[in-house]
């Protein structure tokens, strides 16, 4: 998959989970083809976007680490994590991510992308199917736990 599409999501992953958390994420990888089926770590918000190109974003990520950032951004724990106040701040994350990508994107190639509303998932290994369209994943860490970045474009995203 194209670089120029898969990195500003990173760019945005860290920069925005930094600066809204203080948590500071690292990526262990490079974007790879995403081949398989994943199985989720616990904690998963997706946001599509739609535009001269059509796709997806996903992130997904271990419960502690979710946990910090939504401590850190409302200022208090949430212990149940299908509390609607912790899913909304999650689905919320993925908007700005997205949002400051697509942004990045539009400003550089003028694709003109134009997020939907997030959806959150809360489950230990949900199975998230990736039919019929090429994506790529990233594995990132941080001291709170891993996260995944999953990017998917419809015809057109490939390199």
């Amino acid at each position: 998959m194209n670089p120029q599409l898969t990195s500003p999501f990173l760019e945005s992953a860290k920069n925005m989970i930094n600066q809204m958390a203080s948590v500071q994420i690292q990526e262990s990888d490079s974007f790879q083809e995403q081949q398989d089926d994943i199985a989720s770590y616990g904690v998963s918000a997706l946001v599509t976007f739609a535009g001269v190109l059509k796709g997806r974003l996903l992130l997904d990520l271990e419960p502690s680490l979710a946990k910090e950032i939504v401590q850190q951004v409302m200022g208090e724990t949430y212990d149940d994590m299908k509390d609607s106040t912790f899913m909304g701040m999650m689905g919320e994350l993925s908007n700005i991510i997205g949002g400051d990508a697509l942004t990045f994107l539009n400003n550089e190639q003028s694709y003109n992308l134009r997020l939907a509303s997030p959806a959150v998932f809360i489950g230990k290994e949900m199975i998230i199917s990736i039919p019929k369209i090429q994506s790529a994943t990233i594995h990132c860490t941080s001291r709170h736990g891993n996260m995944r970045i999953n990017v998917a474009f419809e015809k057109g995203g490939v390199a």
